[in-house]
Order: structure tokens, then sequence, then C-alpha cells
């Protein structure tokens, strides 16, 4: 059994609303008024609906919370059943709770594809401060059409397929967005310049950003196929929260084994953060602990069976990231 499955059943749990929500969330290691809301986008045909982006969330301390989108065959784009909107009002009464639990000040949606879509739907909306989307449909109701596999997700959000259905959501992101005098959201778009997408949904959706004036940034990482976008959003994530979310990140690394030592040599955000290091054997018990320095360079020795190496950074507003690294052993 992986890690991540472990992860799961020891920590997801079950909100009661108007119809039943599962989630996961894990607050934050240091106090921190940030929290990171994460949809996720569609599960492969006859399997399980999952969590999105676990292992690159878990690298950053705020207070982090996933929810499942286990409604219908393959999902509802975490708003509707035929035309109804329970899910969408109990998904919002649990961020609500966990907002006024933790005393949130900051709330960045994160998600792609049908996640990114839901992402851009609740962020702009609800009135977070960023939403981090990878490659979003912007008209939802013609991509559930054309996509076969995906028809049952149209049937069940708008109540059939006919065109009518499908205006219907094509619509339902356009008309949250006229409907806002002000949005004060920034967002921030992930998608390949060759994948589909780009045309149909991304440029639709930033002219419409453009005239209510929105702030927005763009990534066209280079890729065509759509299912793509899992591979290069991770790193569109991590810098958008170090830029929103006030992180310092580990930007980039070397690392050579040379007589048994190991020569490391690290790129943070900012020359001030300061980095700590611990050694891990294979069972993730802690060998050595090196404190937190302005040290950029280490010479690690590893006649300890050391499996991987934990690399905390702290910048100067006291916000944390860590990294694991194992690629080297």
């Amino acid at each position: 059994m992986n890690d991540i499955i472990q992860k799961i059943i020891k920590n997801e749990k079950q909100f009661a609303g108007e119809v039943n929500v599962k989630y996961m969330f894990f607050p934050s290691y240091k106090e921190t008024h940030l929290l990171t809301v994460a949809f996720a986008g569609f599960h492969a045909e006859g399997e399980p609906p999952k969590y999105n982006y676990l292992r690159t969330l878990e690298e950053f301390d705020c207070h982090q919370l996933f929810i499942l989108d286990d409604f219908g065959a393959r999902g509802s784009y975490y708003m509707c059943k035929n035309r109804d909107f329970k899910i969408e009002r109990s998904i919002k009464k649990l961020i609500d709770h966990i907002t006024e639990e933790y005393k949130i000040e900051q709330k960045i949606a994160i998600g792609s594809s049908k996640g990114g879509s839901a992402a851009i739907y609740y962020g702009i909306k609800y009135d977070y401060d960023v939403v981090i989307a990878g490659s979003p449909q912007f008209y939802i109701g013609s991509y559930l059409k054309k996509v076969k596999s995906a028809n049952s997700v149209l049937k069940f959000m708008a109540g059939d397929a006919e065109e009518e259905d499908v205006a219907f959501l094509d619509v339902i992101i356009e008309n949250i967005i006229n409907e806002k005098k002000q949005i004060r959201t920034k967002v921030a778009l992930c998608v390949g310049k060759d994948d589909s997408h780009y045309m149909t949904h991304s440029k639709p959706l930033i002219t419409i950003l453009e005239e209510k004036d929105v702030f927005y940034i763009l990534d066209l990482p280079k890729y065509s196929r759509h299912s793509d976008i899992g591979k290069f959003f991770p790193k569109s994530i991590k810098s958008k929260l170090a830029l929103f979310g006030s992180f310092s990140i580990l930007e980039d690394f070397s690392a050579k084994i040379e007589n048994n030592n190991l020569k490391l040599n690290l790129a943070t955000t900012h020359r001030d953060d300061e980095v700590a290091i611990y050694l891990l054997n294979q069972k993730k018990e802690i060998i050595e602990r090196i404190g937190y320095s302005l040290k950029k360079d280490y010479v690690l020795n590893l006649e300890k069976q050391v499996h991987t190496v934990r690399i905390f950074v702290l910048n100067t507003l006291g916000h944390r990231y860590q990294k694991n690294i194992t690629d080297f052993f």
C-alpha cells in the first residue's frame, strides 16, 4: 500500500451538508491564515474518484483542504445535479466552516481540467484571493457533449444532453464573472500552447477576464495532449504559491556523490532564506539534523544508510517549505 493511499485512509472525512462531502483537511504546522482548496480533475473511467496534487501541496506549510468530487459517475464539477446546486452549497458550507474555525484570511483555489474549472468558479464567485488553474474548461457543456466518456456528466449536471442543456453549462462560468461588478481575485492560468484547450477554452476566458479588468498570469508550457497538464501543472502551482502565498521554495539544486559524501548545492527563492536539512533512513527515521542557517552548500556523510534528504526552506516571513529528495540515491 503506497503512502498516498495510507494518507487517504487515515485522513478522509465526511462533511454533512445538504449532501455528504468527502474531504481531507491538513492544518498547517506553524500558525498561518492561508488556506489552499484543491479541486480534482476527471478520474479515468472505471476507476474511483481521486484527490489531486497531494504530493505537490504537502511541500507547503499552510492549511490545506482537498475535496472529492464523487457525485455521479465521473463528477459534477463540484456544482450541481439536475441543475440543483445542493452539491455547491454543501461544499461552500464545508469551506466556510474551516475558514471560520481556523481564522482564514487568504484563500487560494487550485485545480486542473475539471478541477481548474471548479477553482475558477468557486474562486471568482466567492471572492478568493487567488485561483491557480491548469487547462480548465470554459465551455463546460460543449466539452462534455464532445467527449463521449463525459456525456454522463452532462446529463447528471444539466438533466439531459440536448442543446439547451449544453448551453446551460456553457455560460455557467461566464455568468458568474459577468455578475461581478468588480473582481479582486487574481487568476493564474497554465495551459499548453498546443493543447486544444488553449484556443477553445483559455482564449475566451482570457478575453472576458480582460474585459472585466481582472489581473491574470498565463503560463504556456510546451505540450499538446490535454492529459499532459498533470505533468506541467505542479511546477506552476509551486511558482504561483511562492508568488501569491509568500513562500520561498527550493528553486534548484545540484548533487554529487564522492567518497560516500553527498555534495549538495541549493538555490532558494531569496538570498536571505534559511535552510535546514534532515537525513532520513528508509523507514523515514531521522538520522541527523542540520539546523537553520543561511548556508546553501553542504557536504553530507552517507555512511548511515541515508535514503532521503529532507530540505526545509524558511523565509523572513516565517513561511516554511519542505522538499524530500531521493533521486540521487
